[in-house]
């Protein structure tokens, strides 16, 4: 009879003991996804678009999220009231470190420095964006220091 309750306070032991051990390893798993996610929002570089156009005296659209739309459709973030912008005529996004702008097949194309824009291109400080007739130039912002963190360490 001793030996029974011998091995079911084993038993016990052991399941107690890989529970805890699960717990642990579910804590540490989730603080690491939670760090991750919040070390990518960290890595988003705000940018301006800023319109160059007479009319427009230099009017400048802030984009802090990962993904903005420029149109003519109230609903973009980069609104362009011009007959020559589409609807839905580029997207600007962040992904891979780096602002991507990709045409969304507008009726007048979109011009990078000049060249029309086939395929998704990376957006680099002081490139002019081209939608009909309005430009617009790319202003990236400096990216924020960590607080607490010195160079070189």
């Amino acid at each position: 009879m001793s030996g029974l309750i011998l091995l079911g306070l084993r038993i016990l032991a052991a399941l107690a003991l890989y529970a805890f051990l699960g717990w642990a390893l579910f804590l540490i798993w989730r603080t690491l996804k939670s760090q991750a996610e919040l070390q990518m929002a960290n890595r988003l570089v705000p940018i301006d678009l800023v319109e160059t156009s007479p009319l427009a005296q230099d009017k400048i659209h802030h984009f802090s999220e990962p993904e903005a739309l420029i149109g003519r459709d109230a609903g973009c973030a980069c609104r362009l009231d011009d007959s020559t912008v589409s609807a839905y005529h580029a997207r600007v996004s962040f992904h891979h470190n780096h602002w991507w702008l990709e045409d969304l097949n507008s009726r007048n194309g979109t011009l990078l420095n000049a060249e029309k824009l086939r395929t998704a291109t990376i957006l680099i400080d002081g490139d002019d964006i081209q939608c009909g007739n309005i430009h617009l130039l790319v202003r990236m912002q400096a990216r924020q220091s960590t607080p607490g963190r010195q160079a070189g360490l």
